[in-house]
């Protein structure tokens, strides 16, 4: 059996790691080739049985809310979502909204069985309800994460960064959940906008050792994808249009989103991704509904490397939102967010992106 890397209760704060090997009874001998697909999914809410005391109160066993046979069905339920969004599921889950890493290791385990997540990363980040996750296919060999400040009381949940091997090359992918907009949309944004700082500086050290790096920064960050037009541009966002003009202090706490992948980023300037939305526009409103009103909190931004032909590259036209018809409320056309009161439980607030990168050794 293959020698597996887990990283489970270690809580990391800075940029040193540590990683388990453990036994797995995953079994996949197939490994991706030259295409990997990637996911990302905010489950809503995924809590194990277990009374922790920072469950939100609604899942909590520990007052009856919340018990085995919930986490079991939810369980489910996520696994179906993981299975059914490409033949086979994607090479690459990350997910938002998990509680620990026993949730976890139930979902790869037991609902994703022979799939072949060979590697797991959870890094639990104290008194934190819900965390994020990694599940993959190909090659995890260093994991870093950031911690962010309390906003409120309430600490923030970690940017977890992951180094992906395949054939000799390397694929830095920075999973995110930042502050939602409860306190207020302009009150909350100076939690995102030290997210995204501190995913700066990271970018601007990756950049200065390899201006083609492939990076790909996904996950809830809790902002549309044009917040700084929507706000009428009276404050710094988190997310920016590279379009839009802006001081030049933005850039030190603020990602600049592009619609086509020409263009350039350099350590010390504007930190630019292509933002594949802007693909998208047209085809699907949002991944998130709030007031009756589709959102894009939900993201899969992509460095410029990935539109070179070396090493990873993005298949153009690949970003998708999974909104298959089980996903689908029939009475509104809004996502059917998990509910455990309800006979039919429903899924997620949240709709899953997924993009496909394709994969050259020359």
């Amino acid at each position: 059996m293959k020698q597996l890397f887990y990283l489970t209760s270690v809580i990391i704060v800075s940029l040193p790691c540590v990683l388990f090997p453990v036994l797995s009874c995953c079994h996949y001998n197939e490994l991706p080739g030259d295409k990997v697909v990637i996911m990302s999914y905010n489950v809503q809410a995924f809590f194990d049985e277990v009374d922790n005391g920072t469950e939100y109160s609604e899942y909590d066993p520990g007052t009856g809310n919340w018990d085995k046979e919930f986490f079991l069905e939810k369980t489910r339920r996520i696994s179906r979502v993981i299975k059914e969004s490409v033949p086979g599921g994607p090479d690459i889950v990350a997910l938002q909204e998990v509680e620990n890493a026993h949730a976890l290791e139930t979902l790869c385990n037991n609902g994703l069985k022979g799939l072949g997540y060979r590697y797991r990363v959870i890094v639990p980040a104290r008194d934190t309800a819900t965390n994020t996750a990694i599940l993959s296919r190909l090659s995890i060999k260093r994991v870093r994460a950031y911690s962010l400040h309390e906003y409120c009381g309430n600490p923030g949940r970690k940017i977890v960064e992951v180094e992906i091997y395949h054939y000799g090359k390397i694929l830095y992918l920075f999973n995110n959940h930042w502050k939602s907009k409860l306190g207020g949309t302009a009150g909350t944004e100076k939690s995102r906008k030290e997210a995204a700082g501190l995913i700066v500086s990271r970018i601007n050290a990756i950049l200065y050792d390899n201006p083609d790096a492939d990076i790909i920064i996904l996950g809830d960050l809790n902002e549309n994808r044009d917040e700084y037009l929507e706000i009428g541009r009276v404050y710094q966002t988190a997310l920016i249009p590279l379009s839009a003009e802006v001081p030049s202090y933005y850039r030190e706490s603020s990602l600049f989103l592009s619609d086509n992948g020409d263009f350039i980023t350099e350590p010390g300037g504007k930190v630019i991704f292509f933002e594949p939305w802007y693909e998208e526009s047209g085809k699907c409103k949002g991944s998130y509904v709030y007031k009756n009103e589709w959102q894009t909190p939900d993201h899969i931004l992509l460095s410029r490397g990935l539109f070179c032909k070396k090493g990873f590259k993005y298949k153009d036209n690949s970003f998708q939102v999974m909104d298959s018809l089980f996903l689908i409320d029939p009475k509104t056309g809004y996502p059917t967010a998990w509910n455990h009161r309800k006979k039919d439980y429903g899924y997620s607030d949240h709709l899953p992106l997924f993009i496909t990168v394709l994969f050259t050794n020359e």
